[in-house]
């Protein structure tokens, strides 16, 4: 997802709703410093073992600018670092998301109520994408026991349909309920 075509105070709050999967799908599909011909190499985002600080402070703010001017997803990287936990407070030795490891602990120290709850979001999302998911096989071999069986007697094709129905149910349950929350209302 890019937000470079959104105003630049919206950025922000727009991927601040945004989902972890959905952060981490929109850093491998357009993050810059995956553009091998023009970014920096990979080993070049983190600190040397014995770099000097002089050299290593030149070359994150290097990197810094260069996320902030090349990179149409830096707002998802940092968010996304952000709720990773990404960074030291006694080690400045990454850059990410146009911050260095000690910027991000900064950050994250001034967020931590917000990043808290998405943390927590984005673990109960993932919670009930799992029981969707387990709904969906649920219906799935619902309709393949009454697919299999045929002529099944008439008490267990009921009793089939009866769970099917109730997985199909919860399935919409958890999608108006799922609809609601990110504000689309009914479907159409």
């Amino acid at each position: 997802m890019n937000m470079m075509t959104v105003a630049p105070d919206r950025v922000h709050e727009q991927v601040q709703s945004l989902r972890a999967p959905a952060l981490q799908a929109a850093v491998d599909a357009g993050a810059a410093c995956a553009d091998l011909r023009n970014a920096p190499l990979r080993e070049e985002w983190f600190r040397e073992e014995s770099e000097p600080e002089a050299d290593w402070s030149f070359r994150a703010r290097l990197l810094g600018d260069f996320c902030r001017e090349m990179c149409p997803v830096m707002a998802e990287c940092r968010e996304l670092a952000l709720r990773q936990g990404e960074g030291r407070s006694w080690q400045d030795d990454m850059v990410r998301g146009g911050l260095t490891g000690q910027q991000l602990v900064e950050e994250r120290a001034r967020e931590a109520e917000r990043l808290a709850a998405a943390v927590a979001e984005d673990q109960r999302a993932t919670v009930e994408w799992e029981v969707y998911m387990r709904a969906a096989l649920r219906q799935l071999k619902e309709a393949s026991v009454v697919i299999q069986a045929g002529a099944a007697l008439e008490k267990a094709r009921k009793e089939s349909n009866a769970r099917a129905t109730e997985a199909a149910a919860e399935l919409r349950a958890i999608r108006r309920q799922r609809r609601a929350r990110a504000g689309w209302g009914e479907a159409a």
